[in-house]
């Protein structure tokens, strides 16, 4: 599965305490080069993916929902969105930085000296992925 999480304030709540969620340049790559070597690259993926997984919904969902259950039970909704909009960011920034590291990981063990910055990975991959696309549009 390939994400693209754009910024997008508007989804995050409104006025001066709106967040914006970052892009994950690194998911697609990451994927490339984990497939490169299923065998030798999967596993230390798969292992650091789940590890991060289980301290989201073991340790940083359920603080965060006691703290947006309590705003809403104190008549705070605004805050309570601001919570849940807050957290979301840094769970994305967070699962942005595990792919990075992830990304080079995988570069370092296939021998490759340097990646390119972010935006030109995520362009690259763009125009390679608009490339390979049937029946795409052309906008």
């Amino acid at each position: 599965m390939w994400v693209r999480l754009q910024t997008n304030q508007a989804s995050a709540g409104k006025g001066k305490n709106a967040i914006a969620h970052p892009t994950l340049p690194s998911t697609p790559l990451s994927q490339v080069l984990v497939m490169q070597n299923w065998p030798e690259l999967a596993a230390e993926a798969q292992a650091a993916i789940r590890q991060w997984e289980a301290d989201i919904e073991e340790r940083q969902r359920p603080a965060m929902e006691r703290r947006y259950k309590a705003a809403v039970e104190a008549g705070d909704q605004e805050g309570a969105d601001v919570e849940l909009a807050e957290w979301t960011a840094e769970v994305v920034a967070s699962a942005g930085d595990l792919l990075d590291s992830l990304a080079e990981a995988a570069a370092n063990k296939l021998g490759i000296n340097a990646l390119p910055d972010a935006p030109e990975t995520q362009s690259l991959l763009f125009n390679v992925t608009k490339e390979y696309l049937f029946g795409h549009a052309d906008n």
